[in-house]
């Protein structure tokens, strides 16, 4: 097929000399048409470019978004009618750098020029993505977000930028409902605080009442209930103070490790009257407050029965918090010794707050020692870290031998 050159070089023979033969006329007649084809692709092209820059148009319109182009070399700036808008500058009047400066806000510029320039750097060739504040002359604030890229020419050290382009959103409606959402969770998050708190005094009151009745009861088993029923309501008042102090986790969520460290070392004080070893080794999980109330009741009565004294006066605990699989989580706490059957958590409050939240309690003893198991669904869970393990501190509570059955138990 005859390419332009081909013909234009053929049509100005032609025009130097009239067609003497067929084979003149011919070559000519193909010329033509080769001409005439050229045309109908170039005006097609023209069409099509002209439809697809009509498109173009017609979506950043709907989208309300303000374009903006930047000549590197001439330092020339053209902002479309919607840009001028956003900014409140004169639909006919010029921009340049110095109205685009007059309108950014003083805290923000730093900012915006160091993300202009890493997109405009040959070596980083970054998108230049920003949010910013415009501050208009009547002191009215607008928060826009900016998208755009630098086109560049040349290779190597040689690659400059040549056009710095883009489009801008106007995003303050958006920024207002996030600032409007941030104060009514800052305004629930302190009701929520205070509401923790106030139970967590009346809680309080209730364990100093049940304390004060049972140091009136002479030692036995009915001033041994009185204080049982103390421990479950600390327990409750623990439960809360941790929510009302919490600070990284959600308020409708409880860190389970740090509360089953608490409680064991309470515990263990409380049974100080000899040295007693243990140890908590809890994976980083998080419940809703609606199951950590049963699981730290759970983990009490767990606890406090393992920790009664064995033969030799010593006490060896493992409390353990850990996922099984993907679908369940278990709290174990072991220890070398037989519940007596009177403490048997197995026929005790254990059971009925197991079942509030789905949960499957076991207990099995071998060879002298017992372990007590609550597995619970993992929906109530949300993992926050690693695992961790603590054990009793140095000088109080004596380290002992483990609880591993291939140790000799």
């Amino acid at each position: 097929m005859m390419d332009i050159d081909e013909a234009i070089a053929l049509l100005r023979s032609a025009l130097d000399r009239p067609a003497t033969d067929v084979a003149d006329r011919a070559r000519l007649d193909a010329a033509l048409g080769a001409l005439d084809r050229i045309a109908e692709a170039s005006q097609a092209g023209r069409t099509a470019l002209a439809e697809s820059e009509e498109r173009l148009r017609l979506a950043v319109a709907a989208a309300r978004m303000g374009t903006w182009d930047h000549d590197e070399r001439t330092g020339r700036l053209h902002w479309n009618r919607r840009q001028r808008e956003i900014f409140g500058v004169d639909p006919e009047g010029e921009v340049n750098e110095s109205v685009f400066l007059a309108r950014l806000h003083p805290e923000d510029r730093d900012r915006v020029y160091a993300a202009a320039a890493a997109a405009r750097d040959p070596a980083q060739d970054c998108v230049y993505d920003i949010e910013y504040r415009l501050l208009h002359p009547d002191g009215s604030i607008a928060w826009v977000r900016a998208r755009g890229r630098a086109l560049f020419d040349g290779e190597g050290p040689d690659r400059r930028p040549r056009r710095f382009i883009g489009t801008t959103v106007d995003v303050t409606e958006r920024k207002q409902a996030e600032a409007a959402m941030a104060d009514r969770l800052a305004e629930r998050e302190a009701m929520l605080r205070e509401i923790h708190h106030r139970v967590r005094n009346n809680l309080q009151v209730v364990w100093s009442l049940l304390r004060l009745e049972s140091s009136r009861l002479p030692s036995g088993a009915e001033r041994d209930h009185f204080d049982r029923l103390a421990e479950r309501i600390s327990a409750f008042g623990n439960i809360h103070q941790r929510i009302a102090e919490a600070e990284a986790l959600s308020l409708s969520v409880v860190d389970l490790g740090p509360y089953l460290h608490q409680v064991t070392e309470r515990i263990a004080r409380q049974r100080n009257a000899r040295p007693q070893s243990w140890s908590v080794t809890a994976d980083q999980l998080a419940c809703t407050l609606d199951a950590a109330i049963p699981l730290a009741l759970i983990a009490d009565e767990l606890i406090d029965d393992a920790f009664q004294p064995d033969s030799d006066g010593l006490a060896r605990i493992e409390v353990t918090l850990s996922r099984k699989g993907r679908n369940s989580v278990v709290l174990s706490v072991r220890c070398r010794r037989t519940f007596p059957a009177a403490r048997d958590p197995a026929r005790s409050l254990v059971t009925a707050l197991a079942q509030q939240i789905d949960a499957r309690f076991e207990m099995d003893t071998t060879d002298g020692a017992t372990d007590c198991r609550l597995t619970a669904p993992s929906r109530l869970f949300r993992s926050t870290g690693p695992t961790i393990k603590r054990k009793a501190p140095h000088g109080s509570l004596r380290a002992g031998p483990s609880l591993d059955r291939d140790e000799g138990s």
